[in-house]
């Protein structure tokens, strides 16, 4: 009997690994698969799963995620932070005429 790894088992082991020192192991609330939160250089953090793909992508309860503010200020009637820097923007690109 041979205690070899195949490929992908061997691929997966050293994510994992990986995912352990640079990382917070956890389960997912929600579907309950673990994860690993990393902290990317830019100080934000984001799940990663032992596929190495952001948990958020395969969740199927990942429309519950996110931070609820943005999204009550959206539904509540208020403008969504996306429309409120476009608009101003496209209007003073299009009034925007070269100065002589």
């Amino acid at each position: 009997m041979s205690d070899t790894l195949s490929e992908p088992e061997q691929i997966q082991r050293n994510i994992r690994t990986l995912l352990n020192r640079i990382g917070n192991y956890t389960k997912c609330p929600a579907c309950k698969k673990e994860m690993w939160w990393v902290t990317h250089k830019n100080g934000k953090k984001a799940p990663y799963t032992v596929e190495a793909v952001v948990h958020f992508k395969e969740c199927t309860a990942a429309e519950g995620f996110g931070q609820p503010q943005k999204r009550d200020g959206a539904s509540s009637g208020g403008q969504s932070s996306d429309a409120s820097p476009t608009a101003p923007r496209a209007a003073a690109s299009a009034s925007a005429t070269p100065r002589n």
